[in-house]
């Protein structure tokens, strides 16, 4: 039986099976963050902000996000490879909302109409919400791609827990 210090030792630690959970909910995390973030500022002719523009999608992406982080954890405690596949696609699906909602609006210009003012062109500029959203999706596809196509037992031998303590599936 593997001690918890045996597991946090930095030799465990660094080794791919035990990193890769740890950069999906790491990235999970930050997509969660993002949503708080502004995504886009309206921007009028002569770079004069407007208006913030926040959540596009419902909170879609912290729903995923949640998955996948319960989804990585359950990959990690079973060691099974259909958990790890799941974990994939659920990251997958973060990456196609992202694709799909936000992407599009990047540069996207058009008349502004609010209560106060009436602008004949603005621009949506992206901002730090969206380069976060971008670097959480883009991490979250590429580790639970790659943690999808470990072994069981490279699976099951994450932070230092042996094949026979876990009965994780092939």
């Amino acid at each position: 039986m593997t001690t918890v210090r045996d597991a946090l030792r930095p030799s465990t630690l660094l080794r791919a099976d035990s990193l890769l959970p740890l950069l999906i909910i790491g990235a999970a995390i930050l997509l969660i963050g993002s949503e708080s973030m502004t995504k886009f500022e309206l921007v009028a002719p002569g770079d004069q902000p407007l208006r913030d523009v926040g959540a596009e999608h419902s909170y879609a992406l912290v729903l995923v996000a949640v998955a996948a982080i319960v989804a990585t954890i359950a990959t990690v405690i079973s060691g099974s490879r259909t958990i790890a596949w799941s974990v994939a696609t659920i990251a997958v699906v973060a990456l196609m909302i992202f694709l799909t909602v936000d992407v599009p609006k990047v540069g996207e210009t058009g008349s502004l109409e609010d209560a106060v003012l009436v602008l004949p062109t603005a621009e949506s500029q992206p901002r730090d919400g969206f380069w976060a959203q971008t670097l959480a999706t883009l991490v979250m596809v590429l580790a639970a791609g790659t943690m999808a196509t470990l072994s069981a037992e490279q699976l099951s031998s994450s932070f230092g827990r042996d094949r026979a303590a876990t009965g994780g599936d092939g």
